[in-house]
């Protein structure tokens, strides 16, 4: 695969405060190697202010060209991770096989814990239960009485079991 250069993005040099012209595959080039922004700037013979402000303004054109050097290594960088899982320390062979599992998709969840708290009361839930599914069965769902109907007979052989008491909770009449 051929070398695509970030450079075709932009192709007429920058003129510095001093009247230099800069090379946007130099400038770039300075900008991703090693080094602290003074020490870059000094390098091409600018103040730190205008290094600093030309790096912001080909941002785009040096987010292009990480990337075309990140996918250019990708394969050596999984190569390393796979020679790996054969290394002699257990502990180098554990995070390897942890990364590449967790990248090809098999990473655990983490755990959320969701509180929440209600702001209705039973009696507001209950009448929207009633609303929502209907009299009738909406009271049967939440063990009570429907309103406007008769008591429920029991079945022979069923015992109805009384509710469990909770102070929350009244039946409505």
């Amino acid at each position: 695969m051929p070398r695509r250069s970030a450079s075709s993005a932009q192709t007429k040099p920058m003129i510095d405060v001093v009247g230099q012209d800069i090379n946007s595959v130099e400038f770039v080039r300075r900008v991703m190697g090693p080094g602290t922004l003074a020490e870059k700037a000094a390098a091409l013979g600018m103040s730190r202010n205008t290094f600093d402000a030309e790096r912001k303004r080909r941002a785009d054109q040096i987010a292009l060209q990480t990337r075309i050097e990140l996918d250019e290594n990708v394969h050596r960088a999984m190569a390393t991770l796979v020679s790996l899982l054969d290394c002699d320390d257990p502990n180098a062979r554990y995070k390897a096989a942890k990364d590449i599992l967790d990248r090809a998709g098999f990473k655990p969840t983490d755990r959320v814990e969701v509180t929440a708290e209600v702001k209705r009361t039973p009696k507001e839930i209950e009448a929207e239960v009633r609303q929502r599914l209907g009299d009738e069965f909406g009271a049967r769902l939440l063990g009570l009485q429907p309103k406007d109907l008769e008591p429920l007979e029991e079945t022979p052989g069923t015992k109805q079991q009384p509710d469990s008491v909770d102070a929350d909770w009244e039946p409505v009449k």
